[in-house]
């Protein structure tokens, strides 16, 4: 997974040097890209590379951005690729209008969709859609287009912005991702990472000293944000210190709840399916028709694929290209149809290369599609 690294307030000229070491941490929680962004004056410098740290503090724009003299904050980040390409551009931190932002997780297919319909654009990653949509509607409107996953692979969100308008610093995550974040004894200074060791790391190596805020009541010096709070740091209150943190807490942006599934119905589908015994099954209180279980009530149908229909009939090619345009949604790995041992989750418009979904595409037998359908009124 991606990671965020950073540093806003009063910055320094020893900064630069821990901006670096930050980064070089973070390399191993995404090493196929490294970027910084310098928010200076409300203007985004942005260096990025598709490539390790020390190929990105060879290129003179990072030497242009790391600038602590010109500087309010470094927004750093290092991509692990879900959703996009590996490249210089698709590589965070992005900036759109007024918002320069990077983005550890990865959104559901509908979610990606339902941002790219708001933006009346597309873009070659989910989180460019993230940004574009909170220039043109806010933090709150875009979450809440959002989906919330089941687990940490998608519906996923860590998110760090600047907003220049209001010349904030801004956070947002839900459980599937982490953020940490400490301040500096004067507390006119702000450093965070995905992970609070990095920072410790950091400041532990650093060619300067740095002394951390410490909570007097615990003697913690590091914090995680609370999940679905919207952490707002104005950066001209924090650049001007104070006895004890600034406020930063404000309301609560939660993402959608996806759908639970409650029940899985194993159908064997090809070309010569008994469609109408399914749709009886779908419909009706009693159960009929080939391969029928009994899936009353159901919400969720597991459908196995054959060889003339590979997406169980109900998917059609057109359906299936739109969905996996983006590749695997765990790997990115090209997908075609026609694959062997694809999984696809209609609803949630996931797919999942054979070898993510755990099949030997080498076997005697090659490995069945599968598809998982919620859209059952298609059926009926």
């Amino acid at each position: 997974m991606c990671g965020h690294v950073g540093i806003a307030g009063k910055m320094e000229f020893k900064d630069e040097d821990l901006m670096k070491r930050l980064l070089m941490l973070d390399y191993f929680r995404g090493k196929d890209s490294t970027g910084l962004a310098n928010i200076n004056s409300n203007e985004a410098v942005i260096a990025k590379i598709a490539s390790h740290p020390l190929d990105l503090f060879e290129l003179g724009k990072f030497r242009t951005a790391l600038n602590a003299n010109l500087s309010q904050a470094f927004i750093g980040h290092n991509r692990a690729a879900t959703r996009g390409a590996v490249s210089s551009a698709n590589a965070h931190p992005y900036n759109f209008d007024h918002i320069t932002g990077a983005h550890n997780g990865t959104l559901t297919h509908a979610s990606y969709k339902a941002l790219e319909d708001v933006c009346g654009d597309t873009f070659p990653t989910d989180s460019m859609a993230i940004f574009a949509a909170i220039a043109k509607i806010g933090i709150k409107a875009t979450i809440e287009l959002c989906e919330e996953g089941r687990d940490y692979q998608t519906g996923a969100w860590s998110l760090v912005w600047h907003d220049a308008k209001e010349n904030s610093l801004n956070f947002l995550r839900n459980k599937h991702r982490p953020m940490f974040f400490a301040y500096s004894k004067e507390c006119n200074k702000l450093f965070w990472a995905s992970e609070w060791q990095m920072i410790d790391a950091a400041i532990a190596t650093a060619n300067a000293q740095f002394d951390l805020y410490q909570n007097p009541k615990t003697n913690y010096k590091y914090f995680q944000t609370e999940e679905d709070m919207h952490y707002k740091f104005d950066l001209d209150v924090l650049k001007s210190g104070a006895d004890t943190p600034p406020k930063a807490k404000g309301i609560t942006i939660k993402g959608k709840e996806l759908a639970a599934a409650t029940s899985v119905t194993p159908f064997g589908i090809g070309s010569g399916a008994d469609w109408e015994g399914v749709k009886k099954t779908v419909g009706t209180t009693t159960t009929s028709g080939t391969g029928s279980r009994g899936v009353t009530g159901a919400t969720h149908l597991h459908l196995i694929g054959g060889t003339e229909d590979p997406y169980a009939g109900v998917v059609t090619r057109e359906e299936f290209e739109a969905i996996a345009n983006y590749g695997c949604s765990w790997c990115s790995a090209d997908i075609t149809w026609g694959d062997v041992g694809i999984t696809l989750w209609e609803r949630d418009g996931i797919v999942l290369c054979a070898e993510c979904s755990g099949n030997d595409t080498k076997a005697v037998v090659p490995p069945a599609t599968r598809v998982y359908m919620t859209d059952l009124e298609r059926l009926i």
